[in-house]
């Protein structure tokens, strides 16, 4: 008998060998594209959410900003008027007309306006000068109380009371205050 031999490679067998190669080549490429479609799909999912965080984030974020503003806008305004309320250092006859004007407006003569001491304080915001003077004025009572009310009402923290002495009898009053104020040649 005749045996028929087999080859291992024939055209046929080789024919389908490529086309299981292409499948599969074809499969991992489709694969491949798919998951490529799914990623950029869920990246344009993720891109919106983002878009819309940022969007959100940003929002907030002037909302906090314009809050911020406002609150430095008002405090600036209090430096301001602190600032204005200093009396200028070596400007007495400002510390006196600004004195007998509140004096005059709560009908008490102003007498004596004495500078007792001068100091320079190191603070936080920079140098300060403390000066304490001593008042001296005449009027009642209740003009006299009225007096030194205003005096710390118009201090705005840089008056302070160190010292009040009242004699209805005499109609006279004393008082010992310090200010504080910023020195001369400071910018600001």
């Amino acid at each position: 008998m005749n045996k028929k031999q087999t080859r291992l490679l024939t055209p046929r067998r080789i024919v389908i060998l490529l086309c299981v190669i292409l499948g599969l080549a074809h499969l991992i490429l489709m694969g491949w594209t798919i998951q490529r479609r799914i990623a950029g799909e869920v990246l344009l999912d993720n891109k919106a959410v983002l878009e819309e965080n940022l969007d959100q984030f940003q929002r907030i974020n002037q909302e906090q900003i314009n809050a911020l503003q406002v609150e430095l806008d008002t405090i600036q305004a209090e430096v301001a008027e602190l600032r204005a309320s200093f009396p200028e250092v070596g400007a007495a006859f400002d510390l006196y007309r600004r004195g007998n004007d509140m004096a005059t407006a709560r009908q008490v003569e102003l007498l004596e306006i004495t500078l007792i001491s001068s100091e320079s304080l190191d603070t936080v915001s920079g140098p300060v000068l403390r000066k304490q003077y001593n008042i001296e004025a005449s009027g009642s009572l209740e003009n006299c109380l009225a007096f030194m009310d205003t005096l710390e009402q118009v201090g705005l923290d840089t008056v302070f009371m160190e010292f009040a002495s009242i004699s209805p009898a005499e109609s006279q009053c004393s008082l010992e205050i310090s200010t504080l104020g910023y020195p001369t040649g400071l910018d600001g």
